[in-house]
């Protein structure tokens, strides 16, 4: 199965990098291959480390301006972020969402959309560590509450707050 985590390449926080590890060996010796949409450094550097020393697949697609910041051998490159999102999403079954930044609230409400408007069965697992995701789970609830979408939006969305419930709905 291929899986696609989205997360931070830039955060420094040895609290997150923790958790990329943790994250990243877990779901590495569950043999998972990997698509991911950069891995230049932070988090997702450490993801990637964890599943190349396993000898697991990764594909990586990036943007053609990152070209020479490479590391990933198997590597896709794109002119657009639109178009490296789509390829992420065609490539992978299932998306789990780490803390991050304005990218990966990009790849979440993208592949969100397109799981929602074309009645994929792929899942998005959330992991709301810390709550760190609590403002914008709120936002959804008030995109509801306000008509702007319906409450099934929800049913698209797996939500973890810790790495033993992401380990269960993972294997799950």
């Amino acid at each position: 199965m291929k899986i696609t985590i989205v997360s931070s390449a830039s955060v420094q926080n040895p609290e997150y990098l923790d958790l990329a590890h943790e994250v990243g060996a877990f779901l590495a010796s569950e043999s998972f291959d990997l698509v991911v949409g950069g891995i230049s450094g932070s988090m997702m550097k450490i993801i990637y480390e964890e599943f190349t020393k396993r000898k697991n697949c990764v594909v990586c697609n990036t943007l053609s301006c990152y070209q020479n910041d490479l590391i990933c051998d198997n590597t896709v490159l794109y002119d657009q972020t639109f178009d490296r999102l789509k390829g992420i999403y065609n490539q992978t079954d299932q998306i789990i969402v780490l803390p991050g930044g304005t990218g990966s609230l990009t790849e979440l409400f993208g592949v969100l959309e397109e799981i929602r408007t074309q009645d994929q069965q792929k899942r998005i697992i959330i992991l709301n560590y810390h709550n760190f995701y609590t403002p914008i789970l709120n936002f959804i609830d008030q995109l509801i509450d306000q008509g702007f979408n319906q409450q099934d939006i929800k049913n698209y969305l797996i939500i973890v707050n810790t790495i033993e419930e992401l380990k269960e709905k993972v294997s799950g």
